[in-house]
């Protein structure tokens, strides 16, 4: 068991390339999921980070991440505290439960939480008084996330300092950590008096002094609108950033928090690594052709190219003219990588670019993937399947235009995947494949991989038959 660190405020799940997704792992993201979706704070973050991955100009990076670790570390105690105790709850009577307990994360999060909740369900007498039990100790961290910002003047939203004193000002009401202790400490008072399905969030609120402001499927648009508005106001003048929120009004659904729990097998996907190094490049150098991968993301009148040195962690970002886009492709001799979000307006803009044939990388689940496949791919599609480790795999297709599309998934997504494969539905012929799945374009298919998750190595080509998958690297 090995709990994360922190939580994220994406849509996905992240674990340390190489580690088994185990089902306390899945427990414990989708926990964090939960909180994300279904709180106030949590949807507040969400949007945060959603601004963060459509402002691709690169030129408030350091001003998004920031402002996002704000948000994520005021609410760290009251998300990974939640996290924990379901896993305590879910392993209550298995011997293993003792690798939580004596972990540093059962110290260093709320201890009072957690003995609090683990007697409780230990003492439990059926499993209805254990889900009464369960649903108490979710209440906690949902009324502690129970606000958001978007009421303040918008200025706070200009700097992190701005941010940060905003929140540390009045703890009680914007500091989600401090609000989860004291409901805690509130809520210990009432089970001296009350069993655990007599407690309501009235009587938690009124005991701790809180307000409380609960959320409703409607509240997503209404606070994306205010995120907007603040933002605009704080930079009224930045294209990207007005573009981005087009981009997320346009894209993103939230979706009912039940959608996770029911398709809960094909929401662990990978997503990128942290740790990797950006570098703004003021001039272009020769050796910057070098590079592994070419990532190119078109915006408007400019494209933001990003040169990536794999095994450095490294990557460098220029910004060119549309009409010099061609001279900086000629003098590229490796991986050309796209985003699937960027297909249709790259194919009207700059239809030459296919004539490099370019990887299309797809975010989403496997379902989302197949969809999207079905729309200019052959019927039984060429393809080429990769591990990226033991229970992360990418499957690439040929497109009829040259240009191959490609995602990675993890368990759920592998599943449905590998029986697609044993049902016939792709093309793994290596008589008849295309050049670029031969053994020869390995290296390509797998750097293009390392460029979208930011890492370092990956296990390699599978061969395929339709009786058993060998994960042998050739």
């Amino acid at each position: 068991m090995q709990p994360n660190a922190e939580y994220h405020g994406g849509d996905n799940i992240f674990v340390p390339v190489g580690n088994q997704v185990n089902d306390s792992v899945r427990l414990h993201e989708l926990s964090h999921q939960f909180l994300m979706k279904s709180t106030r704070w949590g949807t507040m973050t969400y949007l945060q980070t959603q601004l963060r991955h459509a402002d691709r100009c690169y030129q408030r990076l350091e001003h998004h991440l920031s402002i996002g670790d704000i948000l994520m570390q005021a609410a760290e105690r009251t998300f990974e505290s939640h996290a924990i105790l379901h896993e305590l709850l879910a392993l209550r009577a298995q011997d293993n439960i003792n690798e939580i307990i004596d972990s540093l994360y059962y110290k260093i999060y709320n201890t009072l939480y957690f003995d609090t909740f683990r007697i409780l369900s230990t003492t439990a007498q059926s499993e209805a008084t254990h889900s009464e039990i369960v649903h108490l100790s979710n209440q906690l961290p949902q009324l502690a996330l129970a606000v958001d910002l978007f009421p303040l003047e918008t200025k706070i939203w200009n700097s992190p300092k701005n941010l940060m004193n905003a929140i540390m000002k009045a703890p009680r009401l914007y500091h989600p950590d401090t609000r989860f202790d004291i409901l805690v400490d509130a809520c210990v008072e009432l089970l001296k008096e009350f069993a655990p399905i007599q407690i309501t969030d009235k009587m938690l609120a009124d005991k701790s002094g809180l307000c409380v402001i609960g959320i409703e499927h409607s509240t997503y648009p209404e606070m994306l609108g205010s995120f907007s508005h603040a933002m605009s106001d704080n930079f009224p003048a930045d294209e990207c950033i007005r573009d981005a929120f087009k981009l997320i009004s346009e894209s993103v659904v939230m979706g009912d928090i039940e959608e996770i729990f029911e398709n809960g097998m094909l929401t662990d996907l990978p997503l990128p690594a942290k740790d990797v190094e950006i570098m703004n490049l003021t001039r272009m150098e020769p050796w910057v052709h070098e590079c592994d991968v070419l990532i190119v993301m078109p915006y408007h009148e400019i494209v933001l190219l990003q040169y990536c040195k794999l095994e450095q962690r490294r990557k460098y970002v220029c910004l060119c003219e549309w009409q010099a886009l061609s001279i900086f492709l000629a003098k590229f001799a490796g991986t050309v990588v796209l985003y699937e979000d960027d297909y249709d307006y790259m194919n009207e803009k700059y239809p030459e670019i296919f004539q490099y044939r370019p990887f299309f990388y797809l975010e989403g689940t496997f379902h989302i993937f197949k969809e999207k496949m079905k729309e200019n791919s052959a019927v039984k599609p060429q393809a080429g399947l990769f591990l990226v480790d033991d229970s992360t795999s990418c499957l690439f297709i040929k497109r009829n235009d040259a240009s191959l599309l490609f995602t990675v998934q993890n368990r759920g997504g592998t599943m449905e995947l590998f029986n697609d494969i044993f049902n016939g539905k792709f093309d793994f012929s290596p008589t008849e494949c295309d050049y670029f799945f031969c053994d020869d374009n390995d290296e390509k298919c797998s750097n293009a991989i390392k460029a979208v998750l930011n890492i370092s190595k990956i296990k390699g080509r599978c061969s395929v038959n339709t009786t058993r998958i060998d994960t042998t690297p050739k």
